[in-house]
């Protein structure tokens, strides 16, 4: 395209995989977009339900949905799985726990699986693995809404905010958001795409990296300190001010705000330095025989992200592929069956 304007909005959705075009694989930009092009979905009741229709389905078939266990190491003998040793927290208390299985799932990321949680594993790749790039992290910013933001002619579509038609500029320049308005962030409308909706929420959400936020890392969630909150408090206000300037009046329409750094992701998820896509999705990836569902461990797959690409539709088509990969071909044919029929699997 020789406009750049068009190629800047054609390639505007690169933060649905956290890189900007020079340094992204065009395969993940394809399916993004296309993925997007009818439209897109959302759970009545909010992302919560997810799990609330999931764990049922779990426990017909005999599973549990377990709270509070941290797995601190993937159990191996002579090669082959046998099952985790997790920690299992109950207010100050831990305990010690062994789950003995043939086979173990893994959706805590390749990272934390083979390097964590296998730390003796012999791997050919493990270099690799260490020095291969996580991508990058984000703040997001949490809002509760005095009125819905139709009042202010939003319609509930996402937003791509940009300084400029430059992507890997308004990327470079990430961490400004540290003193000054973010050069891109990101902001969605889920009350407005809920009909189950009670009160009025946004989400803004910006790149930033891990570092400047690593000197807290040590320090338990929720107590971090004066100097960390102050920052928190800076970038928040940031961000609702670009955010006037796209839509002005906005920030009056706020009640509550929350903001969220890499610290907070790294603490909930597990994720490595904060990052929330998983591996990042550079050409090389998809040339490495060692990211996928199989690992060189008897009996242990991936699933997930890394196991496909980021986001919930990458996710499920990693938990698909895994499902498929070990059911074998009747398997195969069986999932696609019940898709087909409209059923649960």
């Amino acid at each position: 395209f020789r406009s750049p304007e068009l190629r800047a909005v054609l390639a505007s959705q690169w933060g649905d995989y956290g890189l900007p075009p020079s340094q992204s694989a065009f395969a993940i930009h394809a399916l993004i977009v296309s993925h997007y092009l009818d439209g897109a979905y959302y759970p009545v009741g909010g992302a919560g339900t997810l799990a609330h229709s999931i764990v049922p389905q779990l426990e017909q078939f005999g599973g549990k949905a377990l709270l509070y266990q941290d797995v601190k190491e993937i159990l191996t003998e002579n090669g082959r799985v046998r099952g985790v040793r997790v920690q299992h927290r109950q207010g100050d208390a831990t305990q010690d726990i062994e789950y003995l299985a043939p086979m173990v799932i893994s959706d805590a990321g390749l990272k934390n699986t083979m390097l964590r949680m296998l730390p003796k594993a012999d791997l050919l790749f493990k270099k690799e693995l260490e020095d291969f790039s996580q991508g990058t992290s984000n703040v997001t910013l949490y809002l509760g809404l005095k009125e819905s933001p139709s009042s202010l002619g939003l319609n509930g579509a996402n937003l791509w905010i940009y300084d400029s038609l430059d992507h890997d500029r308004n990327f470079a320049d990430r961490n400004r958001l540290l003193h000054g308005k973010p050069p891109a962030m990101y902001a969605s409308f889920p009350s407005m795409k809920d009909p189950a909706a009670r009160s009025h929420t946004a989400e803004l959400i910006s790149f930033l990296d891990y570092h400047p936020f690593s000197d807290w890392s040590a320090r338990e969630w929720k107590n971090r300190g004066a100097e960390y909150d102050e920052l928190k408090l800076r970038m928040q206000n940031h961000m609702l001010e670009r955010m006037d300037d796209v839509v002005p009046g906005f920030s009056n329409l706020v009640s509550y705000a929350e903001l969220s750094t890499p610290l907070t992701n790294e603490h909930f998820s597990g994720h490595p330095r904060g990052s929330i896509y998983g591996l990042a999705c550079i050409p090389e990836r998809f040339k490495k025989k060692w990211i996928g569902i199989n690992t060189p461990i008897k009996g242990l797959y991936i699933t997930g992200a890394d196991a496909a690409s980021p986001g919930f539709a990458g996710a499920m088509m990693g938990g698909f592929g895994c499902a498929a990969r070990i059911l074998g071909f009747g398997g195969i044919r069986k999932l696609f069956q019940e898709m087909g029929h409209g059923n649960r699997v």
